[in-house]
C-alpha cells in the first residue's frame, strides 16, 4: 500500500484509495467513502483455510468501518473484520445458516496502530475428526472465541462461500473502513500463534510506529 502503482500491481479489480500516508513500513493506505480495494478470490484466498494479517489505525473511535470482507458480512457464508462505533475489533465468521455464526472481539485503542490477524480452517466433510476453527489475534495475542449469545462454540463450521471477490478497506454491513491500513498479507494456511507473535515482534522491533 505504498502508492497507487503498488496497489495496481497486485491485480486489484477496484483500486481506489483515498490517500497514502506514513504507516508502519513505508506508506499506509487511508480508506474513506467511497474508496476501497477489490480483488479476485481465485489465486489469492483459500476459502476453507487461511489467514490475513494487517496493521490498522482507525481515524475516529466513534465511527464504524470494515477492514476485510469475503462473502459480504451480514449474509450467510461470509467472513470479515470490522470496527463498530466503539473501540473494538471484531472477526465475524458466519456459516451457511441464515442466522447464527460467531464473533471474536478484542478491545483496541483507536489512537494507536493495531496488528490484527484472523485465522480460519473449516472441515466441510466432517470426517476423520478434523477440527474447524477460527481465531483472532491482536498485537500477537489470541482473543477468545464466543458465539452471539455469549456461549463457547463447538468446533464444527460448514463454511462454503461462493463470492468470487474479496474486499480490503470495507466490508458488508459496516461499509468503508474510515481507517489507515498497512502491510496487508494473505496466507493460504492457518497460521499458528508462534508465527503470529513473532511477526508482531519483528514489526515493532524493526519499525518506528508513527502515531500520526
Amino acid at each position: 500500500f505504498d502508492n497507487q502503482s503498488s496497489i495496481n500491481n497486485n491485480l486489484c479489480i477496484l483500486c481506489s484509495v483515498t490517500s497514502f500516508n506514513p504507516g508502519i513500513k513505508g506508506n499506509a493506505a487511508y480508506f474513506s467513502n467511497p474508496n476501497y480495494l477489490k480483488y479476485p478470490v481465485l489465486g489469492n484466498i483459500d476459502k476453507n483455510e487461511g489467514s490475513v494479517s494487517f496493521w490498522i489505525k482507525p481515524n475516529n473511535s466513534n465511527v464504524a468501518g470494515g477492514f476485510f470482507d469475503y462473502g459480504e458480512i451480514g449474509t450467510p457464508s461470509s467472513i470479515g473484520l470490522f470496527k463498530p462505533s466503539w473501540d473494538a475489533l471484531y472477526f465475524e465468521f458466519r456459516p451457511n445458516e441464515t442466522i447464527g455464526g460467531a464473533q471474536l472481539a478484542g478491545t483496541i485503542n483507536s489512537s494507536n496502530w493495531i496488528y490484527a490477524t484472523a485465522v480460519w480452517k473449516t472441515n466441510l466433510l466432517f470426517i476423520n475428526n478434523n477440527v474447524s476453527f477460527f481465531k483472532l489475534y491482536l498485537n500477537g495475542n489470541h482473543v477468545s472465541t464466543r458465539l452471539y449469545d455469549g456461549s463457547v462454540p463447538n468446533n464444527i463450521f460448514n463454511f462454503n462461500p461462493e463470492e468470487n471477490y474479496f474486499s480490503v478497506g470495507r466490508c458488508g454491513f459496516y461499509g468503508i473502513a474510515n481507517s489507515y491500513i498497512d502491510e496487508f498479507k494473505i496466507y493460504d494456511y492457518a497460521r499458528n500463534s508462534t508465527e503470529i507473535k513473532q511477526d508482531y515482534k519483528d514489526y515493532i522491533g524493526a519499525c518506528l510506529i508513527d502515531s500520526d
